[in-house]
This record gives structure tokens, sequence and C-alpha cells, in this order.
């Protein structure tokens, strides 16, 4: 039963998902970022309570479908954001590892260890420079045993 409520909160919030809006790309991460810290606000029980967590969840099957869930939301962050990062490997790849800040952070402001405004200023400038960098085709002058998979 809890698996299936994992799944389904995550079609739910899926569902509910649309573009980020803005003039600039700036301001679209920004609107990301805002919609993502509403959600977590209005379901704050359930997301400490599943998805905090992250990779310290002891049950497997949990594991899986929190996997998942942070795999599906790397893409569309990629596909929301394809203006200003070109989707790859090394793009979904720093996603996700940018998602293990998100949910520090967003646990924390949840807690009410920090503010609100410090937590979007946060996640906003970090997800930003992540599309900019690895979204960018690699230079050809770097090496290839220093690009991330």
């Amino acid at each position: 039963v809890y698996v299936a409520l994992l799944e389904r909160i995550g079609t739910i919030r899926e569902e509910q998902l649309r573009a980020p809006v803005g003039r600039s790309a700036r301001a679209r991460v920004a609107d990301t970022v805002s919609r993502w810290l509403d959600w977590t606000e209005k379901n704050r029980l359930i997301y400490l309570g599943t998805i905090a967590p992250g990779e310290d969840i002891v049950d497997p099957e949990v594991r899986r479908v929190v996997a998942d869930l942070r795999g599906r939301a790397v893409g569309l962050l990629a596909t929301f954001h394809a203006d200003i990062a070109e989707d790859s490997p090394r793009l979904r790849y720093a996603l996700e590892c940018w998602t293990g800040l998100n949910r520090s952070a967003t646990r924390r402001w949840l807690r009410g260890e920090a503010a609100r405004e410090a937590t979007h200023e946060l996640l906003a400038s970090t997800l930003e420079h992540v599309l900019r960098t690895f979204g960018a085709p690699p230079s050809r002058h770097t090496p290839t045993a220093k690009r991330a998979p």
C-alpha cells in the first residue's frame, strides 16, 4: 500500500506540472523552484516521511520507487529547460546530483532550520548553474577522464 501511495503521489505531481513561466531563463528556473517549494510545503508530511531520506531509505522497493521518481523529475527538468540546456547523460548525471542538494535544503527548510527565501535562492542559483554548465556541449579541451558520465 505504501509503495502504491508513493507511485500515486508521483503520478499526481507530474499531472499537475506545466512548463515554467518567465521572460528569462533565470525567471523560468526560479519559477520551477518556487513550484517545487509550494508543492513540498503543501505535502510536507508526505515529503518528509517518504522522499526526503533519499538514498538512506532502507526498504529496497521504496528506494526503487523514489529513485524512479527522481529519474522522472530529472527528465522533466531537462525538458522544461531545454532552452538553456541540451539533454545528455552528462546533464542528467549533474541533475541527479543536484537533487541531493535539493533534498537536503528542502528537508532543512521544512523542518524550520532555514528560511524559504534562502532555500529558494540556493536551489535556483545552483539549478541554473547546473543546467548552463552541464547542459552545454563538453569542451573539446576537457580531458575525457574529467568529464562526468
